[in-house]
């Protein structure tokens, strides 16, 4: 069988459905692409957002890395003169009750040896306020 020739105005109408049908492919084709550029866009502020958001969190670490280096070195500096402290409170005992030199704190009526004074601002700035019997 052989196949017959079309008319021009076959041929016309041919190219004319096949035509439409690659209009709507491509119309298609054109609104997925619109719909995939939206939802990069969505994702590329999303990821910005988290990175902007994994900045600030690296900040903070940084900065509570700071803060806790000060705070040890500050417990260091407080095990030091407690350590002085208590060796003090040790030679005071071993020493006489007369070569003490105490002071009588009026509202509380705590003796109080004469301490380093250095000493004895941290340790009242830290809410520590040493006391010592002198066994009255």
């Amino acid at each position: 069988m052989a196949a017959r020739k079309l008319t021009p105005e076959e041929r016309l109408a041919f190219w004319m459905r096949k035509a439409k049908r690659l209009q709507r492919s491509n119309s298609a084709g054109v609104e997925e692409r619109i719909k995939l550029q939206q939802k990069n866009q969505y994702l590329e502020e999303e990821i910005k957002k988290h990175k902007e958001l994994g900045d600030m969190i690296l900040q903070a670490n940084f900065k509570m890395q700071d803060r806790i280096c000060e705070y040890n070195k500050t417990i260091h500096i407080l095990s030091e003169k407690i350590s002085d402290l208590k060796e003090d409170v040790k030679e005071l005992k071993s020493d006489s009750a007369e070569s003490w030199k105490t002071e009588t704190v009026p509202e509380k009526g705590i003796s109080l040896v004469d301490f380093d004074s250095e000493l004895t601002d941290l340790l009242l700035e830290c809410g520590i306020y040493p006391e010592i019997s002198t066994g009255e």
